[in-house]
C-alpha cells in the first residue's frame, strides 16, 4: 500500500487534527475511488482506501498515487488566519510486513544568523520510500 506523506513546517506544530474522506466523482478508474486525508499538526497523510468493485485490480500502472496539495486554514477568533500548506507528498511503502525503522531519519534545522528565520526539513529514510509504479 503506497501512502503519501507531506509536511508543513511552521515551528511548533499547532494542536490540530483534521480528516476528510474524498470520493472519486468521475467514472474513470485512473484515480482511486476513495482517499482518506488526515492531518496531525504539521504532518499530512493521504491513504488510498481500496474497493475491488469500484477500483478493479490493484495496483494498476494507470493509477496515480495520492498527490494532493493540502492546506488547513486556522482562523482563531480575533486573530489573522494562518494557512498550513503541506508540501507535495512523498510516497511510502506500507505494504511490507514486519517491523521497520522510523520513516523520518533526521530533521535538519537551518537558522539564518542575522534574521533568526529558520526552516526545518524532514529527511525520510530511503528504505521507507515506495518504488515508482
Amino acid at each position: 500500500m503506497a501512502v503519501g506523506i507531506s509536511f508543513s513546517i511552521i515551528g511548533n506544530s499547532p494542536p490540530l487534527l483534521a480528516a476528510a474522506l474524498l470520493r472519486r466523482a468521475s467514472v474513470s478508474r485512473d484515480t482511486p475511488y476513495m482517499l482518506f486525508v488526515t492531518t496531525m499538526g504539521s504532518v499530512c497523510l493521504q491513504i488510498v482506501l481500496k474497493a475491488n468493485a469500484l477500483d478493479g485490480a490493484w495496483p494498476s500502472r494507470l493509477r496515480t498515487r495520492p498527490n494532493i496539495r493540502w492546506t488547513n486554514l486556522l482562523a482563531p477568533p480575533g486573530e489573522e488566519p494562518l494557512a498550513l500548506a503541506y508540501d507535495a507528498p512523498v510516497h511510502l511503502d506500507w505494504g511490507r510486513a514486519g517491523l521497520e525503522p522510523p520513516v523520518i531519519e533526521a530533521i535538519v534545522t537551518a537558522v539564518h544568523p542575522q534574521t533568526a528565520q529558520g526552516r526545518m526539513t524532514a529527511v525520510l529514510r530511503q528504505s521507507a520510500l515506495a518504488s515508482p509504479p
